[in-house]
């Protein structure tokens, strides 16, 4: 027995919408097309009624209403209209949860629609070719689109393949081990489908892990790799550069140039991360299409750039042989920006994008500076702006915050200094964090601390009892409360934990 709700997936594999779902155990047993929304009481019990393009155009508001509680007497499972959008949706009432409806777009082939429904209905080897059809074609579509990325072709697949998925190996899954290196020991996998669906599934699955691993043999290994030892220089420490610097230098990237770097972050549409979960598929999807977008974006502007990533933020470098001078400096903020407004524009930064640009610096060292030049005005982004691009202010204490922190020694005493605090949840630890940068910003005033963090006095209270049991310290000694204080207001110049 085929159901309605696999009939629906067919649809929506094939580019359709759905607008109201119906009853998905139902069993559908026949296909009409439908030349005028009248011949609906034509339909049998179990029918999915396709309406022509004529058919569709004059259906809305009270019509559509009629139409639908016409569709739900007679027994239709399911009616499809080829159309944009219902201008006026429908009531959800007994009769729309009786019938699923289902938007294709008005360039749709119907004849192939009711040729796929109709092999589906047939039965379960017909089904399955057409499942296999669909998603072969998703991924043909992705090949001559130039997109490599399994991420961004898994969000097309996930059409045909509901409940697909990339992490470690669960039963009751259908499963095909990753071939991207960058991966290693996870796979791609789908709920686990009756019959012959599963062979078809494991198919896909292997086609879509063999897509990463083509990407991987190609242009994506060396900049991933490089993109990896960028890191590493970035996150090493001083006298731990010269094997990386003669590494990236035979992929291209001489670290002793002249560097800027733009540093992007995507604001979270829902609450803070707890910082200790698995990424999901959309989160990995959203990351690689900013990468994506960005680097093909800056390198329209002609200059060279490169991609690497610290904790949460994508930078992207400029890097020049020679000093490009004030000029070069602006063209690079202007290359920036450009980039920023295409992630603005793009559908992967919907929850909003900031963006921060530093100065140009030489070496290794400049590196590293400019790079926290990037990240360190990201903080200065407006909470109340959904997007921002921010460039670096050459004065004022983030500058002298920046080359503090551009020294290990600083580094290491901040986290040193800190670390009491990674022992607590991430946001129990940031809260207390800033509470003490306000309260020892404040020079120790509870009620302007208070004021500051738009808290009551007694909550200040209180968590600078818990600060002081944290640190195991009544704070009364001023070299330390400035240095707790210089640690706190750059703790976000971190990058991360230093390499073991």
């Amino acid at each position: 027995m085929t159901t309605a709700g696999v009939a629906v997936g067919v649809l929506v594999a094939g580019g359709g919408t759905v607008v109201s779902p119906g009853p998905p155990d139902r069993a559908a047993s026949s296909v009409h097309l439908l030349e005028d929304d009248g011949r609906i009481d034509d339909c049998a019990p179990g029918s999915i009624a396709v309406l022509t393009r004529a058919a569709a155009s004059p259906v809305r508001g009270f019509r559509f209403d009629a139409l639908l509680a016409r569709a739900a007497h007679r027994g239709v499972v399911a009616l499809v209209l080829p159309t944009p959008a219902i201008l006026v949706p429908p009531r959800f009432d007994a009769a729309s949860a009786a019938v699923g409806v289902v938007t294709v777009p008005p360039d749709t082939d119907l004849g192939r629609v009711v040729g796929d429904l109709s092999q589906v209905l047939a039965g379960e080897e017909s089904a399955v070719l057409v499942r296999l059809r669909q998603g072969i074609e998703i991924l043909e579509h992705a090949e001559a689109s130039g997109i490599r990325s399994p991420e961004l072709v898994a969000e097309r697949l996930v059409a045909v393949l509901p409940g697909l998925e990339i992490g470690a190996a669960r039963p009751g899954r259908t499963a095909v081990p990753s071939a991207d290196p960058a991966r290693a020991g996870e796979v791609w996998s789908v709920p686990t489908a009756p019959g012959a669906h599963a062979d078809i599934d494991a198919v896909l699955l292997r086609v879509l892990a063999t897509l990463g691993a083509g990407a991987a043999r190609a242009d994506e290994a060396p900049e991933r790799t490089l993109s990896s030892i960028i890191t590493e220089l970035l996150v090493s420490r001083s006298g731990e550069s010269s094997e990386l610097g003669d590494r990236s230098r035979t992929l291209g990237f001489d670290p002793e140039s002249w560097h800027l770097v733009l540093a992007v972050t995507l604001r979270r549409a829902s609450g803070p991360s707890t910082g200790g979960e698995s990424p999901t598929l959309e989160q990995i999807r959203r990351e690689e299409a900013v990468r994506i977008t960005a680097l093909r974006t800056a390198r329209t502007t002609g200059a060279t750039w490169r991609a690497a990533r610290v904790g949460a933020a994508l930078l992207l470098i400029c890097t020049w042989p020679r000093d490009p001078g004030r000029a070069g400096e602006e063209r690079a903020r202007e290359s920036a920006r450009a980039v920023h407004s295409a992630l603005v524009e793009s559908e992967t930064s919907s929850a909003g994008v900031l963006s921060g640009v530093g100065r140009v610096h030489q070496g290794v060292a400049g590196l590293r500076r400019a790079a926290a030049e990037a990240r360190s005005v990201l903080r200065m982004a407006p909470k109340a702006s959904r997007s921002s691009f921010t460039v670096f202010d050459e004065f004022g204490l983030d500058q002298a915050l920046v080359d503090w922190f551009s020294l290990d020694e600083s580094q290491e005493s901040a986290r040193r200094l800190l670390a009491p605090f990674r022992t607590l949840p991430p946001e129990k630890a940031e809260t207390l964090m800033k509470t003490l940068q306000a309260f020892l910003d404040h020079q120790g005033s509870v009620s302007a601390t208070a004021t500051a963090l738009f808290i009551h006095r007694n909550a200040v209270g209180y968590r600078m009892a818990s600060i002081r049991r944290i640190l195991d310290s009544e704070l009364d000694d001023p070299e330390e409360r400035l240095a707790l204080q210089l640690a706190c207001r750059g703790r976000h110049l971190l990058p991360l934990d230093p390499q073991p």
